[in-house]
């Protein structure tokens, strides 16, 4: 009788500490769970990295969506101006010589 009375409350000592450390980092790392209990959407960011393609694979039929979504907005309007400096863009990039400042001429002209 002693020996339950001892071990007992170590086991049940035990069990509420791991389900305090499981549920916590379920909170902290499951989208699912968070969003079910109110916590903030846990994400990771990393930083954008251009690298080269090494791998390929093939494969054949047709890709689903998960889940269909139709994004709309609010209220529409037409675009009268465009102001954008095309002097200031113009060589940020090492890939838009001059045909990009010029096509973005030609589109703005047309407005």
């Amino acid at each position: 009788m002693k020996l339950v009375l001892i071990i007992g409350p170590l086991v049940l000592g035990f069990l509420v500490t791991s389900t305090v450390v499981v549920g916590r980092q379920l909170m902290l790392t499951h989208p699912t769970v968070a969003r079910t209990i109110g916590y903030p959407m846990p994400v990771r960011a990393v930083a954008a990295e251009q690298v080269e393609l090494t791998e390929s694979i093939g494969a054949n039929g047709d890709i689903q969506p998960i889940t269909l979504v139709n994004l709309t907005a609010k209220a529409s309007t037409r675009v009268k101006k465009v102001t954008v400096d095309l002097e200031s863009r113009r060589g940020t990039s090492s890939r838009c010589e001059g045909s990009c400042a010029a096509g973005l001429a030609t589109r703005q002209s047309h407005l």
